[in-house]
């Protein structure tokens, strides 16, 4: 939210640049400033609504993704599907319960941050993170 709000302060500047200088010179370096200030930050700002509204449509998509990502998990760790012989299946529910809880935390962290949270989704914090005391010890 902040990062919009930096563009939007970035193209009042700019027009004010415009404005107050333009009139004073024929042509001022502080005008040629201002109207590329003015420039970079609507294309940044209309870049960012876009990234905005992509990430909003899809939310609903990932939300269920992530669901069945977290089913599927579970099963393997309730049904005991994981366990074998050579316990190599072990390393690999660990490895996918450790990528699943890095990218609870990591997005969850994300979608808080004053800066670019507002181009994450509000879906994290309905996930919690798989404890590793779950997988049985043989």
């Amino acid at each position: 939210m902040l990062l919009i709000m930096l563009f939007i302060l970035c193209i009042i500047i700019g027009v004010f640049l415009q404005k107050k200088y333009s009139s004073c010179y024929n042509v001022s370096v502080l005008d040629g400033i201002g109207a590329i200030l003015t420039l970079l930050s609507s294309i940044a700002i209309i870049l960012s609504l876009i990234i905005i509204g992509a990430n909003n449509i899809e939310s609903n998509a990932v939300k269920q993704k992530r669901e069945q990502r977290y089913v599927g998990i579970m099963y393997k760790i309730e049904s005991g599907i994981y366990e074998d012989d050579f316990k190599i299946n072990d390393k690999d529910l660990v490895t996918e319960i450790s990528e699943w809880n890095q990218d609870i935390v990591y997005y969850k962290s994300m979608q808080r941050n004053i800066w670019v949270g507002v181009f994450i989704p509000n879906i994290y914090d309905e996930f919690e993170t798989i404890d590793y005391g779950l997988i049985k010890k043989r």
